[in-house]
């Protein structure tokens, strides 16, 4: 059965660092199709542990569902022939040994064979260098996040870079952000309650469903960080400033939530042209329908084919990019600010419902995913 994710859940999320800077792969996205197609994601680097997600996808009326591919053999080919198998680590996750990064001026292609014996392969992408991180600072934007009506729903703090573009050559570059932030809410049920045995929310049995929903948070029974990716891509091409420096480039636009301070990692990276024209197809794709997280017309076939059946449509891309990386902290100590909540409301708690068996302000655990983490974030300021 294929899980269901709403469009507003994060479904993207930029590097996952924990304790040492590991990375997940950033570029997924919603898209409304109606076939199902297996979609394939995996971005290399120097930097980072390598790992591959490995999916069927199917989208429906705005809605998304996914389907982790398990049993799959996948495999990292460098270009003098020698073999990298990943391991599966969760349902449709394949982690490379911890220790193996991708090495610049090679190239590489990945082979994922499905349980059912379908066997896709990339073409093949060079790992290039990507040039250093001169500058990261911050501005703070008292009207930062307005609506269309003018409306200020949250200050922000404004981050901009400024890099030395390599003349030597034709450069294309890609820009991600990942935020982190305290969070004390760890779990949102719907009509429902958590369960301490599934560590998830279970449906209360109603014969009538109540509408509007019951809204029940749960908060963390210990310290917890949110990992939020950026809602647009970043990117480059010096075709026409070639040598010239990158200044002032906005990367993001943080919005003040709550008082506490954050920290946010900056990833600069090489990208060959052809994965540059895949990219520049999504955030073209990204702006007529909103954000990357909204639900884009189709989906833009990546660089992975069907070995046996040339002519199926295959999601996502298998990138090698070296990469340049920094770091900055988020001081929120500032007077005259418009604040939002993490949540995008204010916790309910729900002291009253009369369906809970639990005892009240039950705390749950910070889970490990994509977007959250109990573990603090290399340089975090207690």
């Amino acid at each position: 059965m294929f899980n269901q994710k709403m469009k507003l859940n994060f479904i993207i999320t930029f590097a996952l660092l924990i304790g040492a800077v590991s990375c997940i792969d950033p570029f997924i996205k919603n898209y409304e199709f109606n076939a199902t197609l297996v979609s394939i994601e995996g971005t290399l680097t120097d930097q980072d542990p390598f790992v591959v997600y490995v999916l069927t996808s199917r989208s429906v009326q705005r809605t998304m569902f996914e389907q982790p591919q398990r049993g799959a053999v996948v495999e990292l080919i460098a270009g003098d022939g020698s073999k990298i198998t990943l391991k599966e680590r969760n349902p449709g996750e394949y982690l490379a040994p911890e220790n193996f990064r991708g090495k610049v001026g090679v190239s590489y292609r990945l082979r994922v064979r499905l349980a059912d014996a379908r066997i896709y392969e990339s073409t093949n992408e060079r790992l290039a260098a990507a040039p250093p991180i001169q500058r990261i600072y911050s501005e703070f934007n008292r009207r930062g996040i307005v609506t269309t009506d003018g409306f200020v729903r949250a200050s922000s703090t404004d981050v901009y870079l400024d890099t030395q573009d390599n003349p030597a050559e034709p450069n294309f570059y890609l820009w991600r952000t990942t935020l982190y932030e305290p969070q004390s809410i760890c779990a949102t049920c719907f009509n429902g309650e958590w369960n301490p045995q599934q560590n998830d929310c279970v449906p209360y049995r109603l014969q009538i469903v109540p509408n509007p929903p019951i809204v029940t948070d749960y908060a963390c029974a210990t310290r917890c960080w949110q990992i939020i990716g950026d809602e647009k891509l970043t990117i480059f091409s010096d075709v026409l400033t070639n040598g010239r420096p990158i200044t002032k480039l906005l990367l993001r636009k943080v919005p003040f939530y709550e008082n506490q301070g954050a920290l946010l990692f900056i990833d600069q990276l090489a990208l060959s042209p052809t994965l540059y024209k895949y990219f520049n197809l999504i955030r073209q794709q990204s702006e007529t329908t909103g954000t990357l997280t909204d639900v884009a017309p189709s989906p833009p076939v990546g660089n992975f084919s069907n070995v046996n059946r040339p002519d199926e449509p295959v999601v996502g891309y298998f990138a090698a990019a070296g990469v340049a990386r920094a770091s900055l902290w988020i001081e929120r100590a500032v007077g005259g600010s418009t604040r939002v909540n993490l949540l995008g409301r204010e916790p309910s708690f729900e002291p009253f419902d009369p369906n809970r068996t639990l005892p009240l302000f039950f705390k749950v655990p910070c889970i490990q995913s994509r977007s959250r983490t109990p573990i603090a974030p290399l340089g975090w300021r207690f």
